[in-house]
Order: C-alpha cells, then sequence, then structure tokens
C-alpha cells in the first residue's frame, strides 16, 4: 500500500491540484514484543494558509482581468479625442463647428457643416449605446456561467462532506474525496472571494470575504 502511495505521487507530480500523501506507519505488538508495522493511515502535506491565501489571489486576479477586459472594450469604443472617427473625437467636432459658427452666424456653409456633424455624431451616440448593451449582455452572460460555476461546485461539495465524515468515522482513507473536494473549493475561488472553515466531524463550510454563507 506504502508503494502504491509513492508511486500515484509520482504519477501525479504534475497533477494541477494534487497534494502528495505519505503513508502513516504504527508499531505493532504481540504482548512486549514488537511484531512490525501497520498502516495507520494517509496523510496528505498540504499548508492551509497557503491554500486560503492562493485562492483569494486568484478569485482577485480573475476578478481584475475580467473588468480590464470590459474596461478596455469601453476604452476602444469611446476612443481618443483626438481620433476623429471616435465617440470622443466626433464630439469634439461638433464642439468645433459650433464654435466655427460664431464668427459668421450666417454662412449657409459652416450652418451646414455643423448639422452634418451632430447627425454624425448623433448616429455614432447610437452605436455607442447599441455597443454599450452588447457589453452589458455579456457581462450578464458571464455573472450566469459564474453562478453555475459556483453552484454546482457547491452542490458537490455538500455531497462529499458527509462522505469524507463517513471515511474518517470509520478509519478509512479519505484523501481521494478531500482531494474532491479541494477542487471544487478551487474552482469558486477562481469565480469570487472566498474562505473556507472547518465543520464538525470533517466537513468544511464556504462564505464569502463579504460574510455571506454559502455552506454550512
Amino acid at each position: 500500500f506504502a508503494l502504491a502511495t509513492t508511486a500515484n505521487n509520482i504519477a501525479n507530480v504534475n497533477t494541477e491540484g494534487y497534494v502528495r500523501k505519505v503513508t502513516n506507519l504504527e508499531s505493532q505488538y504481540a504482548g512486549k514484543e514488537q511484531s512490525g508495522v501497520a498502516i495507520s493511515g494517509i496523510s496528505r502535506f498540504i499548508d492551509q494558509f497557503l491554500v486560503r491565501e492562493e485562492r483569494v489571489a486568484s478569485a482577485q486576479k480573475n476578478r481584475f482581468e475580467a473588468m480590464k477586459g470590459l474596461h478596455d472594450q469601453l476604452q476602444n469604443l469611446l476612443g481618443a479625442p483626438d481620433d476623429n472617427v471616435t465617440f470622443s473625437g466626433r464630439l469634439d467636432r461638433v464642439f468645433q463647428d459650433i464654435a466655427n459658427l460664431a464668427p459668421d452666424p450666417n454662412s449657409t456653409v459652416r450652418r451646414v457643416s455643423a448639422v452634418n456633424e451632430m447627425t454624425v455624431y448623433g448616429n455614432e451616440v447610437g452605436r455607442v449605446s447599441r455597443v454599450l448593451q452588447d457589453l452589458r449582455g455579456e457581462a450578464d452572460r458571464r455573472i450566469k456561467l459564474s453562478l453555475t460555476t459556483i453552484n454546482t461546485a457547491i452542490s458537490r461539495i455538500n455531497d462529499l462532506n458527509p462522505k469524507i465524515r463517513g471515511a474518517l468515522a470509520l478509519g478509512e482513507d479519505s484523501s481521494g474525496l478531500l482531494e474532491q473536494r479541494d477542487r471544487a473549493v478551487s474552482e469558486i475561488s477562481k469565480e469570487i472571494d472566498l474562505r473556507t472553515f472547518d465543520l464538525p466531524g470533517g466537513g468544511l463550510g464556504l462564505v464569502t470575504d463579504s460574510g455571506v454563507v454559502l455552506l454550512d
């Protein structure tokens, strides 16, 4: 069994989320004489503090990447004031044409130019409005996908908790179940800031950084 654990460690050395396991041995006695060793359990080498901090960092990284992506799209949409074909540039041209009317308000050419620029700008406002609605729809779609991922993972953890408690109570190897639960927690932490807390018997509870309890 110990050799199988070592082989499993080697086989999964590059597996994301895998935690190295060690077979715990304890001495056996026949009366006062030592008669060999027996397996007392399987331990997982994991630093819970580092795991918690990694989950928080992962959630923040993904959140800022999502925000940056939407911000970049919005910035490209609005453009720079010196770019005449963008929203900001066309607004600047409208103000310039209106200012050009001041010296000669009766100039037909200048009035037509100002009206044309305002028409073009109005069309640009409509286009920007449609793109903003598309961005809003994209944000809603991402939120929906995140909620599906979170709820699925929470349900999986809720199913694993009693299995882990049962395995621990019977002295059975629960490392495989613990890995499954850790992967589910990692999936949630990629979507939101997440903290975990221990429940009696080996269960795991989930709460957000803002204090919203997800699983108890």
